[in-house]
């Protein structure tokens, strides 16, 4: 069923980005390999990729800034794929993710399940987060490559209805279809969100 599927979609974005911060217990033993074959990785003050990213994550912007000084590259990603600016608009850390965008970070990226960040923010109630990130050219109807879900339908399937209206607003296609036919509608529906199924039926 959608509302399962969609939900524990969701939900592994969410566990498996805390999974990556709990499984690296130390800068030390969470990027030893990662560090031989991209030495550049570590800077010559000890401030590591993963500090980035946990930094980013938790929203530390002092701490952001200071692995950026020590020449961190902001676009070094985790094991699958999801760098700092991904991190951080998961959690809707609007003043992390203008700094790292400043500072280059990469809107369009993908990991390696095709997520964004505009992704990873929409499936949180972050429209701050979402409206930056479309201003700084994030792709509104890009679909990941494990389901070929949209922004819109992680939103939908929340029922975050600022996102949703702030994606629609923006040129979000509310009629794309993920792998198994679905649409931002079905998500909405199947989840019970009888608002968010509204708002997307004055969309059309």
């Amino acid at each position: 069923m959608i509302s399962n599927r969609s939900t524990v979609g969701v939900l592994i974005v969410i566990l498996t980005i805390l999974s990556a911060c709990d499984s690296e217990k130390s800068p030390e033993d969470s990027e030893s390999n990662e560090s031989e074959t991209t030495p550049d990785a570590i800077s010559s003050e000890g401030i590591s990729a993963f500090d980035l990213r946990d930094a980013a994550l938790n929203g530390r912007l002092a701490d952001v800034k200071e692995a950026v000084k020590q020449g961190v590259d902001i676009e070094e990603t985790d094991p699958l794929g999801r760098s700092a600016l991904m991190f951080a608009s998961f959690n809707g850390h609007m003043e992390v993710v203008h700094y790292l965008i400043e500072n280059h970070g990469n809107v369009t990226r993908q990991n390696d399940e095709g997520r964004t960040s505009l992704m990873f923010a929409a499936s949180g109630p972050f429209p701050e987060t979402v409206q930056l990130l479309i201003e700084h050219g994030a792709d509104l109807n890009k679909q990941d490559s494990v389901e070929g879900w949209t922004a819109l339908m992680y939103a939908a399937a929340e029922g975050n209805n600022d996102v949703v209206e702030l994606l629609l607003a923006n040129g979000a296609d509310a009629l794309l279809e993920d792998e198994d036919g679905e649409t931002a509608m079905d998500f909405a529906s199947s989840n019970g969100h009888g608002e968010t199924v509204r708002i997307l039926q004055n969309s059309q």
